[in-house]
C-alpha cells in the first residue's frame, strides 16, 4: 500500500512539475526590444510557438503607451474604439488562455499605425483539451434535433443531439500589471517538490 501511494505521488508531482515546465513567458519584442515604436512585431513574432498557459509580457515606459487586446479589424485598422480589454501600467503580463489568434496594439493616437501592433497564433497545450468552437450567429445553446423521417421512409436511427453555445468574452477590462509569473511557477513548483519530497520521506 505505501508503495502504491509512493507511486502515486512520484506521477503527480512529475505531472505538476512538467506542467509548469511547459509554460512559457514571451517578453514582447525581446530579447533586444520591447514594446515601443522601434521593434519589428511581426519578425519577432514568426518562428515563435505560442501555447495555452503561455504568458506575454509587455514592457514600457508608463504613461508612453498602453497594450489593447482587439479584434481582426480593429487590428487591421488600428482601432482603438472598442478593445477587448486594455493594460496601462509599464509592465503587463497577460495569459493566454484559449487557442486562436489574439491581436493587440497600442492605442496611444499614431503608435499602432507606426507598427506598434502583434498578432499572435497561440496553439492548444498538449495538456489542455482543444477549446470548444461555436459559431458566432448563435444566440445562445440550442439543441439540434434529428428531423422527422417521411412517411413511408425506412425508419432511421436518430443523430445525437449538439448544443452551440456562444463564448462570453469580457469588454473594457483592465489588465493588471502582474509580478513575474516565472518566478511565481518556479515558487509553486518547488513548493510542490518539497512538499511530495517530505510526504515520500515519511512514508
Amino acid at each position: 500500500m505505501a508503495s502504491m501511494l509512493r507511486n502515486l505521488l512520484v506521477v503527480a508531482m512529475a505531472a505538476a512539475i512538467s506542467e509548469l515546465a511547459m509554460a512559457a513567458n514571451h517578453d514582447v519584442g525581446g530579447p533586444n526590444g520591447s514594446w515601443d515604436l522601434t521593434t519589428n512585431y511581426a519578425q519577432w513574432a514568426a518562428g515563435k510557438t505560442f501555447r495555452v498557459g503561455d504568458t506575454l509580457t509587455f514592457k514600457y515606459a508608463s504613461g508612453q503607451h498602453d497594450v489593447l487586446e482587439v479584434s481582426s479589424s480593429a487590428y487591421s485598422s488600428c482601432s482603438a474604439s472598442n478593445p477587448i480589454s486594455t493594460g496601462t501600467g509599464g509592465s503587463i503580463v497577460i495569459t493566454l488562455k484559449t487557442a486562436g489568434k489574439k491581436y493587440f496594439i497600442c492605442g496611444i493616437p499614431g503608435h499602432c499605425a507606426s507598427g506598434m501592433k502583434v498578432a499572435i497564433d497561440v496553439v492548444a497545450s498538449s495538456s489542455s483539451p482543444a477549446p470548444r468552437r461555436s459559431p458566432a450567429a448563435a444566440p445562445s445553446t440550442s439543441p439540434i434535433s434529428p428531423a422527422a423521417p417521411a412517411p413511408g421512409s425506412a425508419s432511421v436511427a436518430p443523430a445525437p443531439e449538439f448544443s452551440f453555445s456562444t463564448p462570453s468574452f469580457r469588454t473594457s477590462t483592465e489588465l493588471a500589471p502582474a509580478p513575474n509569473t516565472a518566478a511565481k511557477k518556479v515558487a509553486v513548483g518547488f513548493g510542490l517538490g518539497s512538499m511530495m519530497m517530505m510526504v515520500l520521506l515519511a512514508l
